[in-house]
Order: C-alpha cells, then sequence, then structure tokens
C-alpha cells in the first residue's frame, strides 16, 4: 500500500492524495495541514496547491510531489 498524488493540472487549485485505509497515521497527519478536505465522493484528500503545501506533504508523508 502507498499514498497516490495526483498531478494537479496547471490551473488546479488543489493537490489531491489518495490514502490507503490502512495508513492511519500518514492521514492523521494530513489532517493537521490547515487546508486538508476530504472528497467523500472521489475518497481522495486534497490541500491547496501551493509550495509550501508541498514541501509540508514532502516532509510529512515523505512523498514524490509531481
Amino acid at each position: 500500500m502507498k499514498i497516490i498524488i495526483y498531478r494537479p493540472r496547471p490551473a488546479s487549485k488543489r493537490i489531491k492524495l489518495f490514502i490507503p485505509y490502512e495508513m492511519k497515521d500518514e492521514r492523521e497527519l494530513l489532517k493537521k495541514m490547515p487546508t486538508c478536505f476530504y472528497h467523500a465522493s472521489q475518497k481522495l484528500w486534497s490541500v491547496i496547491n501551493s509550495e509550501n503545501n508541498k514541501e509540508l506533504l514532502k516532509k510529512c508523508l515523505q512523498a514524490n510531489i509531481p
């Protein structure tokens, strides 16, 4: 299981992520980000698309951000 980060389009305002249900610790870290939102219909998490948030995602989730 691994986190999937969807490459945002140039005009996209949010970065979307899929976090498997089993990865509760990572999900809890993401929830602490101020712009975090869960899209229930898509089963995806998202944060505002900014350089600061990309850096936070890299640190918190040790993820490769496109």
